[in-house]
This record gives C-alpha cells, sequence and structure tokens, in this order.
C-alpha cells in the first residue's frame, strides 16, 4: 500500500515552522517562576514544563519575562523543553546575549500549529542543532545579520539602531535543506522512535532482571566478570545507535520491513533479533559465571613449582612470546594448600598487570619475567615475580592492592591487585608491598604456610 506521507512536497522549511517568542525584558528585579538547566527534557514524559514545576526565587534585571508557551532550544547543544507560560504563570529566562561554552545560547521560540513540540524533542535526540549552528557560525553572511559572533553587536540603518539576538541568527541561517515534515508524518515518526526505544529498554531491563536474580552473586565476583560482559554488550551498542541513525534518517516512518542496510540487506526485523541474540548471549555468559563449580575451587595441597611451571606454559602460549619467563627454584618441593583456581587467578592478575602496565613498549625485545620459588626462616614458601617493565611510582606501590585504585597510564582499575591479596589472606598466606631491584624495577611477591606431610 502506498504510503501517502512520504512525499517530500508535504515538507516545509524549519524556519516557517518557528516564530519569535514575546517576551520583556526585565527593567527592575521581580519574583516568580525562573527556568532553570536541569528542566531541560531528558525523555518523553518531561517535554511539556509547567510553571508551578519550576523553582520560584528573584529573576534579575535583563532577564526574559514571558507569559505564553515558548519552544526553548540550545544554539550548540541537542537540548530543548516547551514551557507552557501563560499571563497568570509567567516564567522568567536568562538574558537572551547569556551563552554559556558547552550550550551557547538559550534560544526562545513561537510555534507554529505545523508542527509538534514533541518533534523537537525527537530532533534534539537523534538529530544534532550543531549541523545548524556550525554552519552558521563558519558562514560569511546572513540577510540580516552574521553568524553568532555577531549576537549583542549593535548595527546602524539610518537613524535606527538594533541589536542582534541568537534567534534572529538562528531564524536567518536556516538553509532550504532543513525541512519538517507534516504533522502526520512528525506523529508517525515520533511513535515509531518510542516504539523502537520501548524495545531496547525491555530487552536492556531484561538483562538486568537476570543480573539481579543472581544475587548470591557477591560484589567481587561481579567485578571480575565485567570485562567478559563488557565484549558482550559492544555488539548491542552498536546495534542501538545503527537503529537511532536509521530513524532519524527515515522521513517516511519506520516499519520491521524497512531495510536499513543496503549492501546486506539487514531489515529492522533482522537488527531487532540481532540484538535479542545478544542479550541471549549474555543470559547465557551470566548462567556459565554464576554456576557453582567445584572442580579446582576446593583448597588442597598442591607443589608449587608444578603449578608455577603449567601456569606459565599456558601463559606465554597465549602471548605469542612477547616476552620471556624463567623460573629460579631455591627450595624444591614446597607444598601449600590453596585451590588450584585460586592461585591460577593470582598469577593471573600479577603477569596481566605486568603485561598491560610494564611491558608497553613495542620496540623492546628484552621484555621478561623472573619468578623465584624459595622458603623464608618463617616457613613460608614465598614467590618472588619480577618483571623488567616500567616502573611502578611510589603512590602506586602504596596503592597497588588497594580496591578502585589506578595503575599506569592505561587507566584500568587495581582490581588485580586487591584480587591479588584477598586471595592471600584466604590462604593464611601475605602479599608484600612491591619493590624494585638493580635489574628489575617491579617485584610483586607473596607467601603461604609451608605445608609437611
Amino acid at each position: 500500500m502506498m504510503d501517502v506521507f512520504s512525499s517530500n512536497s508535504q515538507m516545509v522549511s524549519l524556519g516557517k515552522c518557528l516564530n519569535w517568542a514575546k517576551w520583556a525584558e526585565l527593567k527592575e528585579p521581580e519574583n516568580g517562576y525562573i527556568f532553570t538547566d536541569e528542566y531541560l527534557a531528558s525523555n518523553w514524559d518531561d517535554i511539556d514544563v509547567h510553571p508551578e514545576a519550576l523553582p520560584k526565587g528573584e529573576a534579575q534585571k535583563g532577564m526574559r519575562k514571558v507569559t505564553s508557551p515558548v519552544l526553548l532550544l540550545k544554539s550548540h547543544n541537542p537540548k530543548m523543553a516547551f514551557v507552557l507560560a501563560s499571563e497568570m504563570s509567567p516564567v522568567y529566562f536568562c538574558s537572551p546575549f547569556k551563552r554559556t561554552k558547552a550550550d551557547g545560547y538559550t534560544m526562545l521560540f513561537g510555534l507554529m500549529p505545523n508542527v509538534w513540540p514533541e518533534y523537537f524533542f525527537y530532533m534534539s535526540r537523534y538529530n544534532s542543532w550543531c549541523s545548524i549552528s556550525h554552519h552558521i557560525d563558519g558562514a560569511e553572511k546572513y540577510e540580516l545579520c552574521m553568524g553568532f559572533r555577531e549576537v549583542g553587536n549593535c548595527h546602524f540603518d539610518g537613524s535606527e539602531e538594533w541589536v542582534t539576538d541568537a534567534e534572529t541568527v538562528f531564524l536567518n541561517g536556516i538553509r532550504p535543506g532543513d525541512l519538517i515534515p507534516s504533522l502526520s508524518v512528525q506523529r508517525q515518526q515520533i511513535d515509531d522512535a518510542k516504539m523502537m526505544e520501548k524495545v531496547i529498554f525491555d530487552k536492556m531491563s531484561e538483562k538486568e532482571r537476570k543480573f539481579q536474580q543472581k544475587e548470591w552473586l557477591n560484589e567481587a565476583h561481579i567485578r571480575n566478570c565485567k570485562h567478559r560482559l563488557s565484549n558482550d554488550i559492544l555488539p548491542i551498542h552498536m546495534d542501538v545507535d545503527r537503529l537511532g541513525k536509521f530513524i532519524a534518517a527515515s522521513t517516511d516512518g519506520v516499519k520491521l520491513s524497512s531495510i536499513i542496510g543496503l549492501a546486506t540487506q539487514q531489515t529492522v526485523e533482522n537488527l531487532l533479533k540481532g540484538l535479542t541474540d545478544s542479550i541471549h548471549k549474555i543470559e547465557k555468559d551470566i548462567k556459565e559465571l554464576t554456576e557453582i563449580k567445584s572442580d579446582g575451587e576446593q583448597p588442597e595441597i598442591l607443589e608449587v613449582e608444578l603449578l608455577v611451571r603449567k601456569y606459565c606454559n599456558e601463559f606465554t602460549a597465549r602471548h605469542n612470546s612477547r616476552f620471556s619467563v624463567y623460573i629460579d627454584i631455591k627450595d624444591e618441593g614446597l607444598k601449600i594448600r590453596i585451590s588450584r583456581k585460586s592461585f591460577e587467578e593470582l598469577f593471573e592478575n600479577i603477569f596481566s598487570n605486568a603485561v598491560r602496565h610494564g611491558f608497553t613498549d613495542d620496540s623492546r625485545g628484552d621484555y621478561k619475567i623472573l619468578i623465584t620459588i624459595s622458603e623464608t626462616d618463617e616457613g613460608y614458601c614465598r614467590i618472588d615475580i619480577a618483571n623488567n617493565g616500567n616502573p611502578i611510582s611510589e603512590r602506586g606501590r602504596k596503592e597497588y592492592f588497594v580496591k578502585g585504585s589506578y595503575a599506569g597510564e592505561t587507566g584500568h582499575t587495581g582490581l588485580g591487585g586487591a584480587r591479588v591479596f584477598e586471595i592471600c589472606e584466604g590462604a593464611n598466606g601475605k602479599a608484600i608491598e612491591p619493590y624494585s631491584t638493580d635489574d628489575f624495577p617491579v617485584v610483586i611477591s607473596v607467601e603461604f604456610p609451608i605445608v609437611s606431610l
């Protein structure tokens, strides 16, 4: 069936949807409802702003008093609100010449009957006003004024003088291609956007519900799983971004059969199925991560040298020999009581920190890790893990085992070091503050009670 709303002939210029709002500049302070940026629309439910919802205060000289509904737009950011001011409930806005670095000017417009206020929120959500603003800022000249840099300047026309405001600059800077569709198409696009957002929200809410169902998970375990799950969430973000851009570019509405990818002939329905599949994968990962498994988790008496050699072989194989690993056994046959999983996790965190923060120069071919196993006079098995990568700052040494601290220039939080400390504590051992030697800028040492059989 032919869509009668798809014709560009029914589209009108953005400038024909807006006119100058009526407002009076305050000559003296007045008390009343004052609009602040925290009341800018953030979702579909708070587009309309009633004066009674605004804080009362003293409006200063130079502010604007508005007594009829106005559309508020920021000149340099996609933000808006439709403020329902009236004679009985006037609203006060900042000076028309006040500009902020982030948002630019606060512009007030009256709305023509050929546009829905909601459509401006739709445009702010899926199209940026910045394309218009940047065009205006970079343009040479307009019919009546220059770009936004002219706001506030005085101009002379014979014996008259006038001051340029942001609304005038904006309206004169609208290009022929800045079009608004018919009311019917506006409504269809708004409804389509709400429907798509609800689908995505429901799916993300389901993911959140799955997390909440696993209440037995402790905080540490969730943090340790975060990296793995973030990789699964990435395709969701990409698909949502694609969907948003497609909605913004569609002037004749969106259907499940709409082609969103010309090269692949992917439809909106296919994309939504992909989102569903991504959610299912996350659910699967959560199930796997939260299943109670006993293999390797129960403490047992283990020979340290065998554990270390096994782990080092596996780790170096994963990293394609980017560095060398050496093992120095000072005392043979030392045994400790610990779970295999915890021991491997301890080494994984120390090794990963070395690779991520220490081995950062790709031109170097001499990176190495030296592991020394020895018995202390107090009857502990001491494991020294040294690397010749980047040194740790003094603050980094002090906070290596602190949760939430940052290590190096990579911006990764210190969860690995904190986990090393927890594992040592859980096995009645201890973790020693990082130190350096002549040959190795970073040495991490742990000690565990030796078990005698």
